[in-house]
């Protein structure tokens, strides 16, 4: 069995947030492993770590071509937060680019269509209480 490293943090005092698109490393099959690996090479210290919210999500546009997105998090910058709100609103009002970046992290439910309803409720409840799909 072989593995790829697909990132290597060093010394980090915050959360490190990571994407990839895993077709880009090779094959995408059902027979993939993953695996995290802590250490202090040197031997001199504690070595603490932890991985949270780990996820593997595969978006498809109506091109069939793959596209990688974060829900809710509009300006691309890897955190939900409120200056996502005017590009929300923006996409959900006007209802276009299905098959973009922006389209997909607007549709809150994944379900193809831009609703005031579930993709609004599900975006506030992701900026007020942190609850992302």
């Amino acid at each position: 069995m072989s593995y790829n490293t697909l990132e290597t943090i060093g010394h980090h005092d915050n959360w490190a947030v990571s994407r990839f698109k895993l077709s880009d490393f090779g094959p995408v099959t059902s027979q993939m492993r993953f695996r995290f690996v802590a250490q202090d090479p040197t031997n001199n210290s504690r070595t603490e770590a932890a991985l949270d919210a780990f996820s593997i999500i595969d978006y498809v546009c109506d091109s069939g071509e793959s596209i990688l997105c974060m829900k809710g998090d509009l300006d691309d910058n890897e955190v939900v937060d409120a200056r996502d709100i005017t590009g929300f609103m923006a996409m959900l009002l006007s209802g276009g680019g299905s098959g973009t970046q922006p389209f997909c992290a607007t549709d809150m439910d994944g379900d193809g269509i831009l609703e005031a309803t579930d993709d609004l409720e599900s975006f506030v409840n992701c900026i007020v209480n942190g609850n992302c799909p």
